[in-house]
């Protein structure tokens, strides 16, 4: 079995060309950090050949949780063969890390993706002139337009490493000064057995990437004492020389045989101002780019949830209330009994159709999300929204979890990886669970029709803009009391323009809905069925046609009393917040067993709240806990249990008491209106 390892800067196309190496659907994006975990699948045509897709680093001296992950994949799964993805239109930067590789000596082919770019720009790279200096095979791709994608599987098919020596370009003051610590270690190794362990089997280039590495601080060796002192001698006097600390020296020394290479091989086209640099002008504008970007969200919420989601959802809703009671009549004619009928048309169909009536507007926000990311847009939007964020203790490397928050929490939590901070990343895990995730879609998508469907575009912007700006607020109370500091500087990538790929959009949004049929097929057809049960069943277990002298009424009213002063006091209500626990779309299902579903739910809600009531119920769920999943999440990213029980508490009490407020306020001014 061989194993192929994927590695490269953020954002260099890996899991782009991981999908076209194994035929995999992984997500990609036109964003830093799409990528936190590692993905494992075989070659295709080739299983005997594993491809690893590994998160994207910048250098081999980690800064975060997923860089850390590629760093230690690397050094304890010694990959057969390192293909190491550089963006071809960013060559100087990508090589940093090439030759961090090629002084380990691990075997590496270097690919250079996004090459249909270098030559729309004109420019040209001569491939034999990088390969001769490296000494490694080095291959063009364009991996989103699947080409050299072929070369590149029959160069990994019969890659021979045979141990032969990489070539390290460099020269100057620290490469001598690197000889001469190699020659150091040589000796030290002899008589010193924890050393020359190491060594065992290690040519002269391994042994001077060692000294490199020892230099810029990043390997330890266990040197004898009188060795560790001639090398910090060594060490000091190259500092004097370059003027540098040893660390910003190697750095120097990096970049400068990375220029050298790049002069020699590489032919830049007439130097023209890009789509990228020009559309940049407008959207990174200083005072235009947050208006743009509000613009660009209430288009998408207004096509979503007006223009496409109602009318689709409808169809969908229609169909599905047709399809339930066909399969009711057909029972019932069959003679079927009541209860049986009742579970197979409320119980399973009823529940799971009420939520498949808000599919297409799930579909909608997943696709406009995607092609907003695609395009490069998302990273703009981390960068414009850095300032104001800084204000209230976060880095704009925290919109990124923010915005994966409104998909999902569960990959939201597990986003906050790319956050090297502890402190960014704790505050950055509180902030999550006030972006609305898809699956409170459906909640809202339904109240909002059934109670303002002449403005439910509207109100449901209203009700994103409110989770976000009482996240802007909880963000800010905890920077002046519990976690207080700075946060950590916005270092971040802004890749160029692309069309989205319809295949990546595609891909991405299938994953969405299989993901959904998941939740639906599971949990919610689960809690679909327990609900019914407890509904159509009394005390003493027999059915029963009135839910008020179900089980499940008799412990709800338990319950209920505690939502009374937010106006949803009814037992159905505080039903549908306990199973939403669960997944968020039971909301939904548990009120359609409940109380009917298709047209028959939109009348029955009327009867149970009023559209202040209905309100309140919509801000206590944009606000309440994310789903058992999402929590887990949680308490696994920030490695606490504790820390991620004690915020939920908290995200519970603060949806409480902005429920409150706001029923309170409501009430007040429908007293002195009237």
């Amino acid at each position: 079995m061989k194993l192929v390892a994927l590695v490269g800067n953020q954002n260099s196309g890996k899991t782009t060309l991981y999908n076209r190496l194994t035929g995999g659907k992984r997500k990609t994006g036109n964003f830093p950090g799409v990528t936190v975990d590692v993905g494992v699948a075989p070659l295709v045509g080739a299983k005997e050949i594993t491809i690893a897709d590994l998160p994207g680093i910048y250098s081999l001296s980690p800064f975060s949780d997923e860089e850390a992950a590629s760093v230690d994949f690397i050094n304890n799964n010694s990959p057969d063969i390192i293909v190491n993805i550089l963006d071809a239109t960013s060559l100087v930067r990508n090589m940093y890390l090439t030759l961090q590789l090629l002084e380990t000596q691990k075997p590496i082919i270097v690919v250079l993706n996004m090459m249909d770019e270098v030559r729309a720009l004109g420019g040209e790279i001569d491939m034999f002139c990088l390969s001769r200096i490296l000494g490694t095979p080095v291959i063009p791709i364009s991996a989103a337009l699947n080409q050299g994608i072929d070369t590149l599987q029959a160069a990994i098919s019969s890659y021979s490493y045979g141990g032969q020596k990489f070539f390290l370009p460099y020269s100057g003051k620290v490469l001598e000064s690197a000889k001469k610590i190699a020659q150091i270690f040589m000796q030290d190794a002899k008589n010193n057995s924890s050393l020359g362990e190491i060594f065992k089997d290690k040519n002269e280039k391994q042994i001077l990437g060692f000294a490199i590495q020892l230099i810029a601080k990043e390997l330890t060796l266990p040197l004898s004492s009188a060795a560790a002192i001639e090398v910090e001698r060594e060490i000091l006097q190259t500092e004097r020389e370059v003027g540098l600390d040893r660390e910003a020296a190697v750095a120097d020394m990096r970049y400068k045989a990375a220029e050298t290479l790049y002069t020699s091989c590489v032919k830049e086209g007439e130097r023209k101002a890009t789509l990228t640099e020009k559309l940049d002008k407008v959207l990174t504008h200083k005072y235009f780019a947050l208006p743009i970007f509000f613009a660009i969200m209430a288009t998408v919420f207004y096509l979503t949830f007006g223009v496409f989601g109602r009318t689709a959802g409808l169809a969908v809703e229609t169909l599905t209330a047709f399809g339930i009671e066909k399969v009711r009549t057909l029972m019932l004619a069959k003679g079927v009994g009541l209860a049986t009928t009742s579970f197979v048309a409320d119980g399973l169909l009823g529940g799971l159709g009420s939520v498949f009536a808000f599919l297409p507007m799930i579909t909608a926000l997943f696709f406009f999300l995607s092609l907003i990311e695609d395009t490069g847009y998302m990273a703009r939007v981390a960068f414009v929204t850095d300032r104001l964020l800084a204000k209230i203790g976060l880095s704009g490397r925290s919109i990124v979890p923010a915005l994966i928050g409104f998909g999902c929490s569960v990959p939201a939590y597990m986003s906050l990886r790319t956050i090297s901070s502890k402190r960014d990343k704790k505050l950055s895990a509180l902030l999550i669970p006030f972006m609305p995730c898809s699956a409170k879609v459906p909640v809202f998508a339904l109240f909002t029709a059934v109670f303002f469907a002449k403005h439910q575009a509207l109100v449901m912007l209203l009700l994103y803009v409110l989770n976000i700006a009482m996240g802007v607020g909880y963000a800010f109370f905890l920077k002046k009391t519990v976690v207080k500091g700075e946060p950590q500087p916005l270092i971040i990538e802004l890749p160029n323009y692309r069309i989205p790929s319809l295949n990546t959009t595609a891909s991405y949004l299938w994953d969405k809905i299989k993901g959904f049929f998941s939740r639906a097929f599971s949990v919610i057809l689960l809690t679909s069925v327990v609900v019914w049960f407890l509904r159509s069943f009394g005390t003493n277990f027999a059915y029963t046609e009135n839910p008020e002298n179900s089980l499940l009424a008799q412990m709800a009213k338990f319950i209920a009393p505690l939502f009374s002063p937010l106006g949803f006091g009814d037992w159905r209500a505080a039903t549908a917040i306990i199973t939403g626990l669960a997944a968020k779309e039971a909301v939904v299902s548990t009120l359609a067993v409940l109380l009917g579903g298709g047209t028959q739910l939109f009348t029955a809600l009327r009867g149970v709240f009023t559209p202040l009531e209905a309100m309140s119920f919509l801000v206590f769920c944009s606000l309440y806990i994310p789903c058992t999943a999402a929590l887990a999440a949680f308490a696994k990213e920030v490695k606490s249990a504790k820390f991620a029980l004690l915020s939920m508490a908290a995200q519970t009490v603060i949806s409480y008491i902005a429920a409150l407020v706001f029923y309170t306020l409501g009430r007040l001014i429908i007293f002195l209106s009237g």
